[in-house]
């Protein structure tokens, strides 16, 4: 089943293009040339009317265009649309690090591949209940070209997160899990002292978080 036709047609009868922005899906998502530019028709024109287009604004820029119908939601097809992305995307990374790996030249080993292409494809479709990554390639550039102690977000303290992580970003969720023991609520901890050993007011929510410094629960 075609979901990346079937995802566009419905969006464009149903006028959710912003369902689909928010996400931060892009053209370069869709593997058809047709499909591209639709989709940059009604994405440029909701950014600049703040509004979707209508179906019959839609049909008269592409006449020719066979638009499907469907009984299925914008969000069951979007759910469909993003895997087959993520598929199809990870198909071309595994082919490319069996190419790179067959080259006898090439200077890459084998963790800094993988490594390349895990970054790669942590930028190609945001997870709605996180940080939409948008700006990951720069962000990837910045870590790349910076110095040691040079850093754009807030430093957790702990070496072993921020070498990983650039610092926590002021518009970023972050979720430390683990099993029980290993220490999650004392990472929290941790982190909370840093920050206010640097900035003397903080609050989480309406509460001082020195009050949570004592409490045996994960806060990130």
């Amino acid at each position: 089943m075609d979901y990346e036709k079937l995802l566009l047609s419905r969006v464009a009868q149903t006028g959710q293009i912003n369902q689909l922005m928010v996400e931060g899906i892009r053209e370069d998502h869709f593997s058809d040339d047709r499909l591209r530019k639709l989709y940059k028709f009604m994405t440029d024109h909701y950014r600049r009317y703040k509004i979707a287009p209508t179906f019959d604004t839609v049909y008269h820029e592409f006449p020719d265009f066979n638009f499907e119908t469907s009984g299925e939601t914008v969000a069951f097809l979007k759910d469909k649309f993003k895997k087959s992305v993520m598929y199809r995307f990870g198909a071309d990374a595994v082919i490319r690090i069996s190419e790179e790996l067959a080259n006898s030249d090439s200077e890459l080993d084998v963790d800094q591949l993988f490594m390349e292409e895990s970054r790669r494809l942590a930028s190609v479709l945001p997870n709605a209940k996180m940080h939409s990554f948008k700006d990951m390639p720069d962000r990837i550039q910045q870590y790349l070209d910076s110095a040691e102690d040079s850093w754009m977000g807030i430093k957790s303290g702990l070496p072993a997160i921020d070498n990983l992580t650039y610092g926590i970003q002021p518009h970023e969720y972050v979720t430390v899990f683990g099993v029980t023991g290993a220490g999650k609520s004392t990472v929290s901890q941790w982190i909370l002292r840093v920050i206010l050993s640097v900035k003397k007011k903080l609050t989480v929510g309406k509460k001082k978080p020195e009050k949570f410094l004592s409490v045996q629960t994960t806060l990130l």
